[in-house]
């Protein structure tokens, strides 16, 4: 009944035109943060909040294309640190490089011409299993008390959360497209349209980690794509989106330029690109959602 309210307020705040005026008072650019696209019958699968269905993610395409000017983030980050205007323009990323991206997602780019980041986590791109969250969510255990202990008492890591779940392992029916692409994937779909960017090496909440844990993980994920897609990553991608100074730090020492939270909000000339926003995009979001949530406008509670 709440959703159902929200998407009429939504449709009817656009009818109005109030996410058009709104967006001109925007004072900056937009980048958006997705995780995975699923054929429309896979939806609801795992953690259902990441794995938007096609014909969703269709409508999203088409909605982006006609209202912004998609540009790499790289570009986005440039202009930025130049303090140049980047009002009306967007920047897409995708978080921990799901196949679903590569057998949904990037074909729909690709056929509208819009570039996208790829954030991987390079332990999962060696050694693809199904996450912590999907496993739990299928396992109906991810409560909101589980995640926030397993994001700071287990630092986030596959292994530990499991264990600490009394799980020895992980689901072996888990559909393939919930599972993380091998490097083959992401080495053959990085080039002009798709960069590649650093999630970390095994996905821990950054900010429990101690000094030596913490630049290995930047450290190690940078040095391992470039190895495997010949790209030298600028931008890592905090997992969790949690970050604090110190591992803002960490990331400038690793040689990072950009490094991005969850925290939303619009990117703006001349803010500290170590501490990026983004916009999360949950997998149920409407075009009309998107457009009210893309120009500041957003209701208290979570979609």
């Amino acid at each position: 009944m709440r959703s159902a309210l929200k998407r009429g307020l939504y449709r009817g705040l656009v009818a109005l035109q109030a996410p058009r005026l709104a967006r001109q008072l925007y004072p900056g650019a937009t980048i958006l943060c997705f995780h995975n696209v699923v054929a429309d019958g896979e939806a609801g699968l795992g953690d259902a909040s990441l794995h938007m269905p096609v014909s969703v993610f269709e409508s999203l395409v088409r909605w982006l294309a006609a209202t912004y000017r998609v540009v790499p983030l790289r570009e986005l980050a440039e202009r930025a640190s130049a303090g140049r205007r980047v009002r009306n323009l967007a920047a897409l990323t995708f978080d921990d490089a799901y196949r679903g991206v590569f057998e949904h997602a990037l074909p729909r780019l690709e056929e509208a011409g819009l570039p996208c980041t790829l954030f991987v986590v390079t332990g999962f791109a060696a050694a693809p299993a199904p996450t912590w969250w999907d496993t739990l969510a299928a396992r109906g255990l991810l409560s909101e008390e589980r995640r926030a202990r397993a994001l700071v008492a287990q630092q986030g890591l596959a292994g530990r959360v499991l264990a600490d779940c009394g799980d020895d392992g992980r689901a072996a029916d888990t559909p393939d497209v919930l599972l993380p692409a091998r490097w083959e994937w992401i080495s053959r779909a990085a080039g002009d349209l798709v960069a590649v960017g650093s999630h970390t090496a095994r996905h821990p909440n950054l900010t429990v980690l101690n000094d030596t844990e913490l630049e290995d993980e930047l450290g190690r994920s940078r040095r391992e794509i470039l190895e495997h897609t010949n790209q030298d990553p600028e931008a890592v991608a905090y997992p969790y989106g949690l970050s604090d100074s110190r591992v803002a730090r960490a990331a400038a020492r690793a040689g990072y330029r950009m490094g991005l939270t969850l925290e939303g909000g619009p990117m703006t000339a001349g803010r500290d690109l170590l501490a990026a926003p983004r916009l999360n995009v949950p997998a149920g979001i409407s075009p009309e959602a998107l457009a009210c949530w893309t120009a500041g406008i957003r209701p208290r509670r979570p979609w």
